[in-house]
């Protein structure tokens, strides 16, 4: 059997490998191969996550260009995509000889990230023979493939093949390939057990009797606390439990000393190893700071010196990276300063929540590790990347680096320089990222950083120097009431529209930040239905803190908004009582952590979405990368190429829709050509909504090759079809139209996560130029 699953990849081997094209990437500084250690049980052969010292350019590839195979090499993997199933369902076959004596070694590793139902298939070839693995994948997910060499002394080739069973286009990628001698990693893991819990000589006795007051008050000082106390205490009477003590439910009884590590695991499984999933010593809003929070709401002494353990717990954990590939010995790799920032943030507010809990040298043990593994390499980030100045990554950066700083100004005056220099940098940032039509190109979720990690790092500067938030807030932001009015879903289980690698989920500091200084625009009506959502009290402690003076009311949202430097639009109506939220997608060139929908629409309907932005998922599942395709929008896709079909990405160019909107009528034309150079001669959509009930798509295209276009429209609401005609139901609304004379369809049953399904409604027509115009009728049921 073993035999005859590889007898065509040694048939192959022989004469039909070639080295495909591999997009343009820095070039390689050395291509030899190398066994880098990683720790004392542990190396690295091929790290195809390090673009500078990987060595994807020397494996010879089978030429797959048939079923559209195309390698890239990214900041953090080398990605294999395909565009169809070929017929013998191999979408990858590459080799690359070695000789490598792996005497030490017992196990060769190949870790990887493929879709659901993938086939992984290598072949290793040693002094002892050929060595066979064989998995098909279960999930999506990062998976390290451990295969056992054999008591092998020298390693000579390796061969990996790759199959699916599915005819959809797709994606996975390798991020590295290593080496390990399982026996001595025992001993390696086993050096973080038994670690002391009770840190004797680093907090206070249990005789001690705490205040329950903030130390430096970094966010809330004695009287504010006493205030957001009383708030979340009658919460609490009212309705027995608060989001706050909610989130400390699964942790409250944990011993994070167990989870003490080589690196501080947090939830993030695009980095960490596979044996480190789901043993995690924080999470992005920071487990300790959750019982911090807690506990001082509470005055609950045992959570407050189980968050004192947490931070002591971070801050002894060797390393803040994400994991060993930014610390590979001659890497320059690094993944900036995400979580140092993160767990500089915690710790420091933990020191201020939970202070007189520590003994002085607990507390100089974790200023000690703010400013050494959590600032230096902020700076140095900040130093280095000019880039970060221009996009969402200093806004990730800014809490944690204005929390630690201002922490230590507080014991270490000489310290004040680095908060005054982290608040002009983010200043700077903010002023260059919002544009002057108040959009922001990466969408919703990525205004996160810059209106919620930002926003909290001016909110801690502004409380330091003794002022208010608007007094420190970049003016551009006052400018962000229009994009809130774009993005804000009518739909009842979402915040905003997830357009871009976005979610449909805002945070809390971001919303009230923002609330706080536009209390009169949908930043406030996203607020207020999250809050009847969610049960009406935030999860955070700035959230609660701006919550206590917020008294805003639903205003009523813009019928018509264009932001013209951004490219995006959107109509907001009413039909029977019901909104109707049409938007249109236009592009900003360059524009970054965008997706393949420039042209694309959605409709929302009586509290439902019945044409879809799927949005992103899980960076570390390949599903990410799919739903970024063009395929997965509402757009109109040319067909008949063995690659897929897709725009420039980033397009280069400015793509701004015209439009004639008012309280009653939507009309938009744009023309969508650019970007499509290689496939669209001409593409133009027109929409137009003379009434609310009433929506007209007509694409007028010619090709430049191809087939003919398929029109897309994408649903997760079920679809009903009758004849010729279509259906979208929803629970109070149904979308139906007719499909188009000359075209043929289909419905496609698209994967999402958790087990969801996206309904795509296929509309193909044949031919070199045409149109096509479809008609959707809206009903209230």
């Amino acid at each position: 059997m073993k035999f005859k699953i590889f007898v065509f990849l040694a048939f192959l081997s022989r004469f039909a490998f070639s080295q495909i094209n591999i997009d343009k990437t820095p070039d390689n500084f050395r291509s030899s191969i190398h066994i880098i250690p990683i720790n004392s049980a542990e190396a690295v052969i091929e790290p195809f996550f390090d673009p500078t010292l990987n060595g994807i350019k020397e494996w010879k590839i089978f030429d797959g260009s048939k079923h559209g195979l195309k390698i890239k090499q990214t900041w953090a993997y080398v990605g294999v995509e395909w565009s169809r199933r070929p017929t013998d369902g191999v979408i990858l076959s590459m080799y690359r000889d070695f000789s490598l004596d792996v005497s030490k070694y017992d196990k060769l590793i190949v870790c990887a990230a493929f879709p659901e139902n993938c086939e992984i298939n290598i072949k290793i070839n040693t002094d002892r023979g050929e060595i066979y693995y064989k998995k098909r994948l279960k999930e999506s997910i990062k998976k390290e493939h451990s295969i056992d060499l054999k008591k092998s002394k020298k390693l000579k080739k390796i061969l990996i093949q790759v199959k699916t069973d599915d005819e959809k286009p797709s994606m996975g990628w390798f991020n590295w390939i290593g080496l390990q001698n399982s026996k001595i990693l025992s001993f390696h893991l086993d050096e973080w057990k038994n670690i002391d819990t009770t840190w004797d000589g680093y907090l206070r006795t249990d005789k001690f009797e705490p205040s329950f007051k903030p130390k430096y008050g970094l966010i809330v000082d004695s009287n504010e606390i006493e205030k957001i106390r009383i708030i979340h205490n009658e919460y609490l009477k009212k309705y027995g439990t608060t989001p706050i003590l909610e989130n400390i439910k699964l942790i409250k009884n944990k011993t994070p000393e167990k989870f003490i590590n080589e690196y501080v695991v947090r939830d993030e499984n695009r980095f960490n190893r596979e044996r480190e999933v789901g043993k995690l010593l924080t999470s992005r809003d920071g487990y300790g700071l959750q019982l911090a929070i807690a506990g001082i709401l509470t005055k609950d002494e045992n959570l407050m010196r189980l968050a004192a353990r947490y931070a002591l717990s971070i801050a002894y954990s060797p390393n803040w990276e994400e994991s060993f590939w930014a610390n590979l010995p001659g890497s320059i790799w690094n993944h900036r300063a995400f979580t140092h920032s993160m767990y500089s943030f915690e710790c420091a507010l933990i020191l201020d929540l939970c202070g007189e809990y520590f003994t002085w040298l607990g507390r100089e043990f974790i200023m000690r590790r703010i400013a050494e593994e959590g600032l230096a390499t902020i700076n140095w980030i900040s130093w280095k990347y000019e880039y970060i100045y221009h996009m969402n990554q200093l806004g990730w950066f800014s809490h944690g680096r204005l929390a630690g700083s201002t922490m230590l100004e507080k014991e270490w005056p000489r310290a004040k320089w680095m908060t005054e220099q982290g608040y002009k940098d983010i200043y700077e940032s903010v002023q260059n990222v919002i544009l002057p039509d108040g959009g922001y190109v990466e969408g919703p979720t990525y205004f996160q950083p810059i209106a919620g990690n930002a926003g909290l790092a001016m909110y801690i500067y502004a409380k330091s120097r003794d002022k208010k938030l608007k007094d420190v807030i970049p003016d551009v932001m006052f400018k962000t009431g229009d994009f809130a009015s774009a993005v804000i879903s009518t739909d009842e289980t979402q915040d905003v529209i997830p357009i871009c690698d976005a979610i449909s989920k805002l945070n809390y500091d971001m919303l009230l930040v923002m609330s706080t200084i536009l209390p009169n625009s949908d930043w406030s009506n996203i607020l207020i239905k999250k809050l009847e959502r969610e049960g009406g009290l935030p999860n955070s402690l700035l959230s609660l803190t701006l919550f206590s003076h917020f008294n805003s009311k639903l205003q009523k949202t813009k019928p018509f908004v264009l932001l013209p430097q951004m490219g995006l639009l959107a109509s907001n109506r009413e039909f029977e009582g019901e909104k109707v939220k049409i938007a249109f997608m236009g592009n900003r060139a360059f524009a970054e952590h965008t997706h393949e929908d420039k042209g694309s629409f959605i409709i929302e309907f009586a509290g439902e979405t019945f044409a879809m932005d799927p949005g992103t998922c899980d960076y570390a599942n390949p599903l990410h990368i799919t739903l970024k395709n063009c395929e997965r929008h509402n757009m109109l896709v040319p067909f008949g190429f063995d690659e897929r079909a897709k725009p420039q990405t980033p397009i280069p160019f400015d793509i701004i829709p015209e439009a004639k909107c008012n309280d009653s009528t939507f009309s938009v034309y744009c023309d969508l050509s650019k970007g499509w150079e290689d496939y669209y001669k001409k593409w133009v959509r027109v929409i137009e909504s003379p009434y609310p009930n009433e929506i007209t798509i007509r694409d007028t295209f010619e090709l430049i090759k191809g087939e003919g276009v398929e029109f897309y429209w994408n649903t997760i609401l079920p679809i009903e079809v009758k004849g010729s005609n279509i259906s979208i139901k929803g629970k109070r609304g149904v979308i139906s139209f007719d499909v188009p004379e000359g075209t043929s369809f289909k419905i496609d049953k698209l994967p999402l996560i958790d087990g969801k399904i996206q309904n795509r409604i296929s509309i193909k027509k044949n031919g070199k130029k045409g149109v096509i115009t479809l008609k959707a009728y809206l009903k209230k049921i």
